[in-house]
């Protein structure tokens, strides 16, 4: 009987580290999935776009709450996405990316030419018929501006996230 249990135990102690294996197999997994930089296309939106479209929360007083509970501010260095967690800051570089990696690129970098900005997702978006087509980003305006000409209005983007 006391043989019997040994080997129960055994056969757990041995199904719970190979759990463990995979579990962690599974979050590396994870980690670099989110780690890896996404690319997409990317536009901007701005306190008179919400209003126009009916997204803005207090068209009166023009002012537009984003998904961090803060107005939208048209000049900050903010963007709109679903697949970044809330405040976090990510590098988003104008086309194939190639500028991304090994860089510390801010906003110096856009007075030097660079065609990359650093920006905090405060709000979520864009559209969902947008985003299965590929737009990964909404920016505020100066945001995008510092990628490409707002008459432009889609860029390629590459992004990374930063912390």
């Amino acid at each position: 009987m006391e043989l019997g249990r040994q080997h129960e135990r055994e056969e757990m102690s041995h199904t719970l580290e190979l759990t463990w294996v995979v579990v962690e197999i599974v979050l590396i997994g994870l980690a670099q999935a989110e780690a890896a930089p996404r690319q997409g296309t990317a536009s901007y939106y701005t306190v008179e776009s919400a209003i126009r479209e009916g997204t803005c929360t207090d068209p009166q007083q023009r002012r537009c709450l984003m998904a961090n509970g803060r107005a939208l501010d048209d000049k900050a260095f903010t963007a709109a996405s679903w697949d970044f967690p809330l405040n976090s800051r990510i590098t988003v570089c104008a086309g194939n990316g190639d500028d991304l990696r090994g860089a510390d690129h801010d906003r110096q970098d856009r007075r030097e030419g660079s065609h990359c900005v650093v920006c905090r997702i405060t709000d979520r978006g864009p559209a969902k018929r947008l985003y299965r087509h590929g737009r990964i980003l909404d920016f505020s305006q100066a945001a995008f501006q510092a990628l490409a000409p707002l008459t432009q209005g889609i860029v390629q983007v590459t992004v990374e996230v930063r912390d």
